[in-house]
């Protein structure tokens, strides 16, 4: 309508939210209001991931233009609407204009789900306002409540007045827990009474995790626990060892294992006739009155435990009359070659034979410095074996050459023999001899 009688202009001007009234303060005959056009109501959902595990964090941002009232609705794969804000904790739904981000737990069932949001300038009435439990079901049939929402908002309020947004997610469960593994050795293999046995489960492993517990039965009603321990037997016998492992997750294995502990030993056996003195631990090759080679080794007074020990013999001739000391192990002897390996705790073994050839390549080891490797590092492995003949010395290396003197056919310990290093594949190598001379001053030998 016009505002006058005669022809005026105005200008009318009103805020984003706000109303303003104009009139025409001389010749008017009519009031009117001007009301600002409000944008419609935006609302942006969004979630931090696409996928979670059952238990894990969600968390939902919810963006909006101006304050409204905010309703999140979770469509689950059975098909429920399930009612996520507002809630319990937070039962009242206005939100502010601006960000605000809503912290969840990911439940069962597991599968695809949808999270869906209402804002609206006014309260929705399908939703309760009343809460007996965090996140209620609003119902069975999902997709029918949100119909029946959306048809409510279509028919009461204008288009600008509300908004919807869907975020769609899977949940998944936990994968199953892998029980751990457990493994163990020990060592000596063959303890005796009173000897300290080590037990070492570092091969036992957890697949998916860490072990957190390692339990061990001894089987003489002792325990122990750690990945490492030890254990000492006070009566021969054979014994079940049992280790039993834990992981992170609360799975445990048990790993079992016969272990026999033998008597102690009784006083050693009597040395053979001619033995020199065994004044350090190591490999002591020297001969007897009737020309007999013996390879003695000898163990030290401190040693714990047991300690392996490998001799190699190669010859150009027959190895024969081969014996051993009482309690030592049995060498294997095939023709031209012998081969003798074990351990060695308190005292010594002895291994005597004869030769007949003219040349014998030793390989000689012993561990010790107790690491478990028998083959010593290389700067010291010469330096376990002594050469006894007239006075002590190390061999020039290890493996090394025994030969006979030009000209005899046989070489025997009685005799000036020649040692010295094989250059290539024995017998077949280049030979380097050493000259070794045996001088006598007050009584001892340089």
């Amino acid at each position: 309508l016009p505002l006058s009688r005669s022809g005026e202009v105005f200008t009318a001007v009103a805020d984003y939210y706000n109303r303003v009234q104009e009139s025409d303060e001389t010749n008017n005959e009519k009031s009117i209001t001007v009301t600002a056009a409000m944008p419609a109501l935006d609302l942006r959902l969004s979630l931090d991931k696409n996928t979670y595990t059952v238990g894990e964090t969600v968390t939902v941002t919810v963006e909006l233009n101006r304050g409204a009232y905010v309703y999140l609705v979770e469509l689950d794969p059975d098909g429920k609407a399930v009612l996520i804000f507002p809630n319990y904790q937070h039962p009242d739904p206005r939100l502010p204009a601006g960000t605000t981000r809503l912290r969840v737990e990911a439940a069962d069932p597991a599968g695809n789900e949808a999270l869906y949001g209402f804002a609206a300038d006014t309260a929705i009435p399908y939703f309760p306002t009343r809460f007996g439990n965090y996140f209620p079901v609003l119902d069975p049939d999902g997709e029918g409540f949100l119909d029946r929402v959306r048809s409510w908002l279509g028919t009461h309020l204008p288009s600008s007045s509300w908004d919807e947004e869907v975020s769609r997610f899977q949940v998944v469960r936990p994968a199953a827990n892998r029980p751990p593994v457990a493994s163990f050795s020990y060592s000596p293999t063959s303890p005796r009474v009173g000897e300290t046995v080590r037990f070492d489960a570092s091969a036992s492993h957890d697949p998916d995790g860490r072990i957190v517990q390692y339990i061990w039965d001894f089987g003489d009603g002792a325990s122990g626990t750690g990945k490492i321990t030890s254990h000492t037997y006070s009566r021969a016998g054979t014994y079940t060892v049992r280790l039993t492992v834990r992981d992170d997750d609360g799975a445990t294995d048990t790993r079992s294992a016969t272990l026999t502990v033998s008597a102690a030993p009784g006083p050693g056996p009597q040395p053979p006739a001619g033995m020199p003195a065994l004044d350090e631990p190591g490999i002591y090759v020297w001969g007897d009155a009737q020309d007999h080679w013996h390879i003695t080794v000898a163990s030290a007074g401190a040693w714990s435990g047991t300690r392996k020990f490998s001799v190699k013999i190669e010859a150009t001739g027959r190895i024969n009359v081969v014996s051993v000391s009482s309690g030592a192990p049995r060498p294997r002897v095939s023709g031209t070659n012998l081969t003798w390996e074990g351990s060695v705790g308190s005292g010594w073994h002895d291994l005597s034979f004869d030769l007949q050839g003219t040349l014998m390549q030793l390989t000689l080891y012993l561990d010790t410095d107790g690491d478990g490797v028998v083959k010593p590092p290389s700067r010291i492995a010469k330096k376990i074996v002594y050469i006894v003949h007239k006075c002590k010395s190390h061999p020039p290396g290890n493996p090394f050459v025994i030969g006979a003197p030009r000209g005899m056919s046989v070489v025997l310990p009685s005799q000036n023999f020649r040692i010295g290093i094989c250059m290539g594949t024995f017998p077949h190598g280049t030979y380097v001899w050493w000259e070794i001379e045996y001088r006598e001053q007050h009584g001892a030998c340089l």
